[in-house]
């Protein structure tokens, strides 16, 4: 399985219906993509920590493939251009493999 992650730093006065957008917006690519297993968009909740971040995303890909279609979708590139250029203050982004994940 491959794990994507992001962590955003939305701007202070970003509007709660953008929010609202990244976190529908997301989800909703669950329903294109069978290979996305699993997807979570929520606001940072560490209390006991510096926030460098206040939105965590994490996805979980069946296959590369899977991922590879995410990552090349008009839906990623809406996301991008829709709701998070213009917005972030920070981005940071990681992906890993747990265990071997097939490449289809």
């Amino acid at each position: 399985m491959r794990r994507h992650m992001m962590a955003f730093k939305f701007k202070e006065e970003t509007s709660e219906e953008t929010l609202q957008a990244v976190q529908d917006g997301y989800r909703a690519m669950q329903e294109e993509n069978a290979g996305l297993l699993h997807v979570s968009v929520d606001p940072n909740i560490s209390a006991s920590r510096f926030k460098r971040y206040n939105w965590i995303l994490t996805m979980d890909f069946a296959t590369v493939a899977a991922w590879r279609q995410y990552e090349e979708s008009e839906a990623h590139d809406r996301m991008v251009a829709d709701n998070l250029t213009g917005n972030l203050d920070g981005i940071t982004s990681i992906d890993y493999d747990i265990g071997e994940t097939p490449a289809e």
